[in-house]
């Protein structure tokens, strides 16, 4: 089962870089371009470890930052607690997502993955772990905890956070610090009866795994098969999957009234250009459906009935996966009609993924890209159904909201420094 263990953070020092909110950032998968120059002018961002210019300068940066103290290590292992207090478009609620982060181990069946990386993203990853030797950014776990024993004593620490702070999504950000044995033990047992599910950074993860593999004369226990995590509970009510929507590059203008009558054989498509509705309205209650942009014009494509998934879909895939809107988008849109093979579409420079709606048809409409796929999220039971199954959602499917930021704590995976 899961193993975690309380770790040594190293933190920003307060006296070094003034407002610590301003040193915390985006995670690499939702950074955009306008916001990247800014951080990068703030000389203690941690977009500077995060999102690289180059690994020679971030490598330079860590060993600057650890030299004159403007990044200092804890001189007792801890676990995090970390709270995250937001709220939804169109909701009144608040939700308050409330987990701890610690390191744990890279045990292959007790970490459960629901999602496909990209090769390239890993591999990049690897090389930087392989210099700095520090986890920037923790993963995001799920684990059991259906008496909420865990939210007792976090609540309690809670009482006294030593960081808080809004971020760029509008969340409001709370840590505060378990030291004590005691109360840290019950975290311990908690994991240690069950498997993790990975929600977010199955890149991160899946790098530390390949550096950990590198590593053949570390021992069994040596940090380097430990990684960073952030983990919630799955049986509260706090946890939101938002969609990343699919935006395609053709190297040519697309003949759309051929791509019509190839996606005609597959979906009913209804033209919606003249509603003043958003897609993500359009789409809302109906099944195995999702939007099609182009220039100035709009779709709702719905899976035809007559068409099973599990008995059209010919890939080696269990059914729950077969049925799942994305799986639908990935194989008969982009492997039948935009002649993408299923199987390599994770190293596809056609296909980009796109958390905002809004910059998913700008793309579109500033004629960068050529056509925008409008998804809807995933559901909680589907996605725990299918990796339960040992198979995995075709790459980025799941968005778990809110994301972490960047900066609260680093994890080192140095053995001198442990």
């Amino acid at each position: 089962m899961a193993k975690i263990r309380p770790f040594r953070a190293w933190r920003y020092n307060e006296t070094k870089v003034g407002e610590l909110y301003e040193q915390f950032s985006p995670l690499f998968d939702v950074v955009h371009e306008e916001q990247l120059a800014k951080l990068y002018a703030s000389p203690f961002n941690s977009i500077h470890l995060s999102v690289p210019r180059s690994h020679d300068e971030t490598v330079e940066h860590l060993k600057k930052w650890k030299e004159e103290e403007v990044l200092l290590q804890d001189d007792q292992p801890a676990i995090y607690v970390y709270y995250q207090y937001f709220t939804l478009f169109g909701e009144r609620k608040t939700f308050v997502r409330k987990g701890f982060i610690s390191m744990i181990k890279l045990e292959e069946k007790e970490i459960i993955l629901h999602e496909d990386t990209i090769t390239h993203s890993v591999e990049d990853r690897v090389r930087l772990l392989a210099r700095t030797e520090i986890n920037v950014a923790p993963t995001h776990g799920l684990y059991r905890d259906q008496e909420h024993e865990l939210e007792a004593i976090m609540d309690r620490y809670m009482e006294q956070p030593i960081y808080q702070h809004i971020d760029y999504q509008g969340v409001i950000n709370k840590l505060a610090i378990i030291r004590d044995p005691e109360d840290i033990q019950p975290f311990l047992d908690k994991l240690a009866s069950q498997p993790v599910y990975l929600a977010d950074g199955h890149h991160r993860l899946e790098s530390s795994k390949v550096f950990r593999d590198q590593q053949a004369e570390a021992s069994p226990d040596a940090m380097v098969h430990y990684h960073l995590m952030y983990l919630t509970n799955l049986d509260a009510d706090d946890l939101r999957i938002l969609p990343t929507h699919r935006v395609f590059f053709a190297e040519q203008k697309p003949d759309m009234l051929s791509l019509r009558e190839k996606l005609s054989a597959f979906f009913e498509m209804e033209d919606v250009s003249r509603s003043h509705r958003s897609l993500i309205d359009l789409l809302k209650d109906r099944k195995h459906a999702f939007g099609m942009v182009s220039l100035g014009r709009k779709w709702i494509l719905q899976l035809k009935e007559d068409i099973c998934p599990e008995k059209y879909i010919p890939l080696n895939l269990p059914d729950p996966l077969k049925r799942l809107d994305y799986t639908l988008l990935h194989y008969f849109v982009f492997d039948q009609v935009l002649q993408i093979p299923y199987l390599k579409q994770s190293n596809s420079k056609a296909i980009a993924y796109e958390k905002d709606y809004a910059r998913a048809l700008y793309a579109v409409n500033s004629s960068k890209a050529s056509l925008a796929f409008i998804t809807q999220g995933v559901e909680m039971e589907d996605m725990l159904e299918i990796c339960e199954t040992g198979y995995k959602m075709p790459q980025k499917s799941t968005y778990f909201y809110p994301k972490v930021v960047c900066g609260l704590v680093f994890g080192s995976i140095n053995e001198n420094e442990t």
